[in-house]
């Protein structure tokens, strides 16, 4: 199954946002060796869950077919031709289902249930609860649809077979269900995946693109795999510890809405299509440190928890101090980029306020990412303001100043920044963007998620903004207002 990374049951958040961080921050990895090479990564742990009219029946001619060599054969060879594979519909959730659009797998519009989460990386669609994912001591619940077109190491994946085979390398083991269903054009057989932990097997990111971001299969889930031109496509329900009639109409939902918008499943990017994001030095240097012996404490350890309580924070550039609420986070602390995240949040773009020096332009991106359109300088943010790119809504626009204790200001202009639900999500209509800085870190904004900037037009280091991230089910825009609405300058 593709099961989401975590570095323990008690901190879910600190591995996917190190994973997914992984290559962004190789550029000042001077600054994070020191604490992130600490992190220990593993997959959580699942047991074996009931079965569902999905799975294989326990008596029946699959099973008798599926004999322990036939079994081994088609872990091997990535095919059931033991199996007679049936057709199966599953089921939808019949609760209220929101439509959103993504630039994943080239393009596509797809529903969520209202009572559910969404978080996008690469070419996969993550849905959880909306209070973030469910972890326990079995493991981690959750429904998905991904193309894969490469392995974490960069190695291409371009068959189911080929897919199977990376797992069954994995020690996972791979029983066909006997079923199949429909997704996008195409067929998808199901297995049933009993593996282990301590695995970043599949990369979310598309062929030819660098790998920021994996996953891997883990204990007991269905998966539907299928060979597609463009990789293989993937569809999932893990419920460990539990039923999986609890996720299967989550997945349900997915599965019978999901529809291109493009012009169908994106390729392999070409040598040097993907955006390679600009490495041109080291980022901004940290404001000085206050010598005040009574002044605050400064913010906490990169990938940590932190006490509620007033903290001062250099690595913005701006020697300032804000509120963090109980039960928050501290993800990246670095020069260049700080990182806040309620407790909940599933990863990058789900419940995290991110602070940025240094930013450059506005870019729209594609599936990939390829870029998708011109790119905007930020310099004159009002004209971007003004007069939005195609895809891009902004709404909401408010202006004043921060005032340091010696009178000196600083003007913040904020405002809401959402993808078009009406746009294509393609290379031609694209409604993902991403604000990037010269020193390989950017911050996407995409479409599936709703954000607040607070944008600092006249920051020492250049451009900077305070970007938060909101999940559908849950209200953490407002949130992060009132924290921002507790940032001042120390000096």
């Amino acid at each position: 199954m593709n099961t989401p990374s975590v570095t323990s049951r008690k901190r879910p958040q600190r591995t996917r946002w190190f994973v997914a961080l992984v290559a962004s921050l190789a550029m000042i990895s001077a600054a994070c060796s020191g604490s992130s090479g600490e992190a220990v990564t593993e997959d959580v742990e699942t047991e074996a869950v009931e079965t569902t009219d999905a799975r294989a029946p326990e008596d029946e001619t699959a099973e008798e077919d599926s004999t322990d060599d036939a079994d081994d054969d088609a872990a091997e060879d990535g095919d059931s031709a033991s199996v007679d594979e049936e057709l199966i519909t599953i089921e939808a959730d019949d609760g209220p289902s929101s439509t959103f659009a993504s630039s994943a797998m080239g393009g596509v519009r797809f529903e969520v249930p209202d009572t559910h989460t969404l978080l996008v990386t690469g070419d996969q669609l993550l849905v959880s609860t909306a209070e973030g994912l469910v972890v326990g001591d079995d493991g981690v619940s959750f429904a998905a649809v991904a193309l894969t077109s490469q392995l974490s190491s960069g190695t291409p994946i371009e068959t189911a077979e080929e897919y199977l085979a990376a797992a069954e390398a994995a020690d996972v083991d791979i029983v066909p269900t006997g079923t199949k269903i429909e997704l996008l054009g195409y067929e998808l057989v199901g297995y049933n995946m009993e593996g282990d932990k301590d695995l970043f097997t599949f990369a979310n990111d598309r062929r030819g693109a660098p790998v920021e971001s994996g996953f891997g299969p883990g204990e007991n889930a269905i998966e539907f795999v299928g060979t597609t031109p463009s990789g293989v496509l993937t569809a999932i329900a893990s419920n460990p510890g539990g039923s999986l009639d609890d996720w299967l109409p989550t997945l349900g939902t997915l599965v019978a809405s999901i529809e291109f918008t493009g012009s169908g499943l994106d390729p392999a990017l070409p040598d040097g299509e993907a955006i390679q994001f600009a490495d041109e030095g080291p980022p901004p240097p940290a404001a000085e440190a206050s010598e005040d012996p009574d002044g605050l404490p400064p913010l906490g350890e990169p990938f940590s928890p932190i006490d509620p309580g007033r903290y001062e924070f250099l690595n913005f550039g701006l020697s300032v101090s804000i509120d963090v609420p109980g039960d928050w986070f501290v993800q990246p602390n670095f020069p260049g980029v700080v990182v806040l995240t309620r407790a909940g949040s599933i990863g990058p773009g789900d419940r995290d306020i991110v602070f940025l020096n240094d930013i450059r332009e506005l870019v729209p991106i594609g599936g990939g990412p390829i870029q998708a359109g011109d790119a905007l300088s930020v310099d004159d943010i009002e004209a971007i303001i003004s007069d939005p790119p195609p895809g891009a809504i902004i709404d909401n626009v408010e202006r004043f100043d921060l005032t340091a204790p010696n009178g000196s200001a600083t003007r913040v202009i904020a405002f809401d920044f959402t993808g078009d639900p009406s746009a294509a999500c393609s290379l031609d209509e694209p409604c993902d963007f991403a604000l990037v800085t010269p020193y390989g870190f950017v911050k996407k904004l995409l479409s599936t998620s709703d954000q607040r900037i607070w944008f600092f037009p006249e920051h020492p280091t250049g451009p900077a903004a305070a970007v938060a991230q909101n999940s559908q089910g849950t209200d953490f825009i407002a949130e992060a207002s009132a924290v921002i609405a507790t940032l001042e300058l120390s000096r």
